[in-house]
């Protein structure tokens, strides 16, 4: 653990994560055209370390070479981006310590 971080029980994590999927999902939806439970609440590991972001840029064909951030920014808008930037920031491990809402 790093310096200043205190133990956070992994159903707390989970329960977390899996409320965000419930408050995110139609937004991801709608933005992307794609089931946000495969990136966030797919499994229960998923739960724990949060989003997803290989999966995701493998289904929406990120190129090689090309960041995450400016393909969606520019294939989906600024939006999709902000919910994308938001989601890996504010799931997993320890987002449960220093909410970012």
């Amino acid at each position: 653990m790093k310096n200043g971080q205190t133990s956070v029980d992994v159903s707390t994590i989970a329960e977390y994560n899996r409320n965000i999927y419930n408050e995110k999902k139609e937004e991801f939806l709608f933005l992307f055209r794609l089931n946000l439970q495969k990136y966030l609440a797919g499994d229960f590991i998923t739960l724990i370390t949060g989003f997803n972001i290989i999966d995701f840029d493998k289904d929406i064909k990120t190129p090689d070479g090309k960041s995450t951030k400016i393909w969606v920014t520019q294939k989906f808008g600024k939006k999709a981006e902000h919910l994308i930037s938001w989601l890996i920031k504010n799931t997993g491990y320890p987002a449960t310590e220093g909410e970012n809402k």
